[in-house]
């Protein structure tokens, strides 16, 4: 049948009627889990191995990865204000406080110059995670990167050089002018519970040890538990690094999470 005109006509007829018969929720979430699979595009390749749910899918049809977006989704562009090939401080800056910024800066405007301490001041740009502390939520943060690493840090921390990470990477000319470094910020800006498996990065699924450290699935899950006792809600950001290296064996280990 798909290999008739009409099949694909009816398909799309039956996306706009879905579509059109969506209504208008006048009421606000109480709750926000933003998952980030860095590295991965839109709609997944079609190498991400297809889970138990899928396997009654024909070929051409999205799987669990792409499904939840295939009638209601959006793009949003997340250049650099001084680069069309961006990297993930100033994206991160651009998906979690609405704001283009410049390459390699994390939390403030394009205003902010690269590694020019003295441009932070005044041009700090607020988040999602802050704008949830404020409104009374629990806020919480899971990723398989180093805590300080630049996309989760666009959610708590305003620094002009993402490499920023500690007392350590801190320069004098920027501690003297008042800079502080991603973990002092991390420590600063966010109440939270730190729960750390490795020294830096965690090890991809593929190669983790099931005994030692959890999975991204599992940390979510406590997480959502931990967060939930709030009344008010809660605000969860859920990273996974696998594609960045650009090694398919460990990518296709690590996007396996998602769907769980």
């Amino acid at each position: 049948e798909e290999q008739k005109p009409s099949f694909w006509n009816q398909l799309a007829d039956k996306a706009i009627q879905k579509a059109s018969r969506l209504q208008y929720r006048n009421y606000k979430a109480k709750n926000l889990i933003l998952f980030l699979g860095d590295g991965l595009a839109f709609p997944p390749p079609p190498a991400v191995p297809p889970q138990p749910e899928d396997a009654a899918l024909k070929p051409w049809e999205p799987g669990s990865l792409g499904r939840p977006l295939s009638y209601l989704s959006c793009f949003v562009q997340t250049y650099n204000v001084d680069r069309q090939v961006p990297d993930s401080a100033g994206t991160a800056t651009a998906y979690l406080c609405g704001v283009k910024a410049n390459y390699m800066t994390i939390g403030v405007s394009a205003a902010a110059r690269f590694n020019q301490c003295n441009t932070t001041a005044g041009n700090e740009v607020i988040s999602v995670l802050k704008r949830a502390q404020l409104a009374g939520k629990s806020v919480g943060i899971v990723t398989t990167t180093r805590v300080q690493h630049a996309s989760p840090a666009g959610n708590y921390a305003h620094v002009v050089n993402r490499n920023w990470y500690s007392d350590n990477s801190l320069p004098k000319s920027a501690l003297a002018g008042g800079c502080k470094d991603i973990a002092v910020q991390l420590i600063e800006n966010v109440n939270l519970t730190v729960s750390l498996f490795e020294p830096s990065d965690m090890k991809y699924e593929l190669n983790r040890d099931n005994s030692t450290d959890p999975s991204l699935a599992e940390m979510t899950e406590v997480a959502i538990q931990l967060l939930s006792s709030n009344p008010k809600g809660f605000y969860l950001f859920v990273e996974d690094k696998s594609w960045v290296p650009t090694m398919m064996s460990e990518a296709f280990s690590g996007s396996s999470q998602f769907p769980k």
